[in-house]
C-alpha cells in the first residue's frame, strides 16, 4: 500500500515540476517575445502552443498508464480465481526454479 502511495506521490510531483517548467518557460518567451521581432512572437506562440499540447499529453499518458494498469490487476485477479490450481502449479514451479539457481549460485 505505501508503494502505492509513493509512486502516486511521485507521479503528482513529477506532473507539478512539470507544471512549473512549462509555466517558467512561457513567462520567459512571453518576455522575449515582447522585446522582439514580429517573427519570434509567432515563433514564440507556436512554442507555447506546442508546449501546451505536451502539457496535455503527458497528462492523458499517465492517465492512460493508470487505466491499463487497473485492467491488468483486474484481468490477473479474475484469472487467479477462476484458475487456482494453475495458477498454484506456476508459483510452485517458479519457486522450484528460483531456489535451484539460488542454490547453485552459493556453490
Amino acid at each position: 500500500m505505501s508503494d502505492h502511495l509513493s509512486k502516486a506521490e511521485n507521479e503528482a510531483q513529477d506532473t507539478q515540476s512539470l507544471n512549473q517548467r512549462l509555466a517558467e518557460l512561457k513567462q520567459l518567451l512571453q518576455e522575449r517575445a515582447d522585446q522582439a521581432v514580429p517573427e519570434v512572437a509567432k515563433l514564440s506562440s507556436q512554442i507555447e502552443a506546442s508546449l501546451h499540447q505536451l502539457g496535455q499529453n503527458a497528462k492523458l499518458s499517465a492517465a492512460e498508464l493508470r487505466e491499463r494498469a487497473r485492467l491488468m490487476k483486474h484481468a490477473s485477479d479474475r484469472y487467479a480465481r477462476d484458475q487456482p490450481w494453475q495458477v498454484a502449479g506456476m508459483a510452485l514451479g517458479l519457486g522450484a526454479v528460483l531456489g535451484y539457481l539460488m542454490g547453485r549460485s552459493k556453490k
